[in-house]
């Protein structure tokens, strides 16, 4: 018996988002803008920087999905985490490079 038969429907749906959301960030599928004509891309929600004491880019947080499950991309932690009520899940990333350089090139814009 697989311990997801034990999991509430809610917990289910939350582990299918965080693993698709892991697999197109380890796929290389995760971008923020359009790469080509139709091609869907990822939408921010909120984004929250990651900096030292001098204000070099450390890492972010991007807001993939909220209201029911909540779903964070965080580059400084390499995961992404979803909570959804009292459940929460989370997916080690890697491969996630060419997130955080367009991010960062977002940090720089703002200074």
């Amino acid at each position: 018996m697989s311990i997801d038969n034990h999991l509430s429907e809610c917990a289910r749906d939350l582990r299918r988002m965080v693993d698709s959301h892991a697999e197109d960030a380890n796929n290389g599928k995760m971008w923020f803008y359009p790469q080509d004509e139709g091609e869907p891309n990822y939408e921010a929600y909120s984004i929250r920087y990651t900096i030292d004491g001098d204000g070099t880019y450390l890492g972010v947080q991007v807001m993939l999905a909220g209201g029911g499950p909540t779903v964070w991309l965080d580059t400084y932690q390499e995961e992404i985490c979803g909570y959804w009520g009292s459940d929460k899940y989370t997916r080690i990333i890697s491969d996630f490079e060419y997130i955080d350089e367009y991010w960062e090139e977002m940090y720089k814009c703002l200074s």
